[in-house]
């Protein structure tokens, strides 16, 4: 275990009490650290024993465990997912790697008693976060369907191999799921642009309560997915800016830079405070998309002048390239919020919005390392 000091350096590793589980996740509760971990140990040949853990720590290093006995000990539990809703019930998902998943609650009087409720469906390398006390899954699963098929009630290691045989040999997708807490079951909202074993999600919460995954289009499709044309529309614009985030990458890497870590962005969250708060949810989408639309089109016209006036001619054309993506993403959320709310209500909000933003760029201070 070791311990960040600031946001550049750790600790020399700290001993743990943990030897032989494989720990999974950390939770901060109040001043109470909890992680799930699995038993590791002969993980794969007969002597292995499923033991899926809550642990727990008040100084960050000695963790104890929740529980006598452990809170899962189904065959082939693993990726022990775990999240505290706002009341203190704890919610889980538990890769049953032959066999499919658990999906689980802890009451906030005993969290260590886990009810369970089984499902075929297989959650790999799952993330959970919570939005306004929602619960949503990000995970990797396999488009052939639950892992599972077969109808007889006890599954057999016979069966367990043949399922992973399958497994391995169908495609993978990363995927958003939404919980219900009633009946512990999970909802699959949409797919996301993504192939093969590549669910290994990071999800930020930013100050204005949406969260950066790829883009604005996730929390969009998170939020709004009965708008199943928006939900289309959007989901290419995930895939794009995912290839402008690793072209960044790209050529801070070729020019040995590093990339750091993620700033307030002052601009976007002065923006962010003119969207229309309450209403219903029509109104509250055609404000969210010409939020967006004024973001993309003002980054469009920076990138045009960067692309102008720039002498590097590697980024004079990396430039141009997003200023044509970003000036597509413009016309594409205006022509989003006028397809749902109409031309004279989003003709005459968007004019609020050029006004707005006018006072926005007057106020706040210009700096050299940003480009809003």
């Amino acid at each position: 275990m070791c311990r960040s000091i600031g946001s550049t350096f750790w600790t020399q590793p700290l001993t743990t009490n943990l030897d032989g589980f494989v720990p999974w996740r950390l939770r901060q509760r109040n001043d109470t650290l909890y992680m799930s971990a699995y038993d590791g140990r002969n993980l794969y040949n007969s002597k292995h024993k499923s033991d899926l853990r809550l642990f727990y720590t008040t100084n960050a290093s000695n963790f104890q465990r929740f529980s006598v006995k452990p809170q899962i000990d189904a065959q082939d539990a693993e990726e022990g997912e775990f999240i505290f809703d706002q009341e203190g019930d704890l919610f889980a998902t538990v890769r049953l790697e032959g066999a499919g998943a658990l999906i689980c609650k802890g009451e906030k009087n005993n969290i260590g008693i886990w009810k369970k409720v089984s499902t075929k469906d297989k959650y790999d390398s799952a993330l959970m976060f919570d939005h306004n006390d929602d619960i949503y899954l990000v995970s990797r699963r396999n488009n052939d369907g639950p892992i599972d098929k077969s109808k007889d009630s006890i599954l057999t290691n016979r069966h367990r191999v043949r399922n992973l045989i399958r497994y391995w040999f169908t495609t993978k997708v990363t995927s958003v799921f939404k919980l219900n807490k009633k009946d512990l079951s999970l909802s699959l909202i949409s797919d996301l642009p993504s192939t093969g074993d590549t669910a290994f999600p990071g999800i930020v919460q930013l100050d204005n309560g949406s969260y950066k995954a790829t883009s604005t289009g996730i929390s969009l499709i998170q939020n709004y997915p009965e708008y199943e044309d928006m939900v289309e529309a959007v989901l290419p614009i995930v895939t794009e800016e995912w290839g402008h985030f690793k072209m960044v990458l790209d050529i801070l890497k070729k020019r040995g830079l590093k990339l750091g870590p993620q700033r307030k962005d002052v601009y976007v969250n002065e923006l962010m405070k003119f969207v229309q708060k309450g209403g219903n949810r029509k109104q509250s989408l055609t404000d969210k998309l010409l939020f967006s639309s004024m973001i993309e089109a003002r980054s469009c016209e920076r990138f045009k002048l960067l692309s102008k006036e720039i002498n590097d001619e590697e980024l004079r054309e990396f430039y141009k390239r997003l200023m044509v993506s970003e000036a597509g993403h413009y016309k594409l959320f205006l022509d989003l919020a006028i397809s749902i709310s109409g031309e004279d209500l989003v003709e005459k909000r968007w004019q609020q919005w050029i006004a707005y933003e006018a006072e926005v760029i007057e106020k706040i201070d210009l700096r050299g390392d940003r480009m809003h």
